[in-house]
């Protein structure tokens, strides 16, 4: 119900108008007052995710230098044995091979 400018011949409903007010009021108050309580809920769990990721990221970007070098050292060393065995292995091969052809 709108409110309107009060008449002398509506200054008796005024009781009921204002009955209608305090009601109406506190319960458009109250549905502010959620409406604004999920709302900030809502932004401080994007927030805390917000953290939650750069953390994650965090932990998946940063490189430990002392355990990368480590295992680097690690990678190469094997690589480099790897090598020289499949050298070993082809070198007596390829030269029993040309002999072959020679012969």
């Amino acid at each position: 119900m709108p409110l309107k400018v009060c008449l002398v011949k509506d200054i008796g409903t005024l009781p009921i108008r204002f009955k209608n007010i305090r009601i109406i009021c506190p319960i458009r108050l109250l549905w502010w007052v959620q409406r604004e309580s999920r709302l900030m809920l809502t932004v401080n769990r994007l927030d805390d995710d917000k953290l939650n990721f750069k953390e994650l990221l965090s932990d998946t970007e940063d490189t430990n230098i002392p355990e990368a070098i480590t295992t680097l050292s690690s990678v190469d060393n094997a690589y480099s044995m790897a090598l020289a065995a499949g050298a070993k292995i082809i070198q007596p091969t390829l030269l029993d091979f040309s002999t072959l052809i020679m012969a």
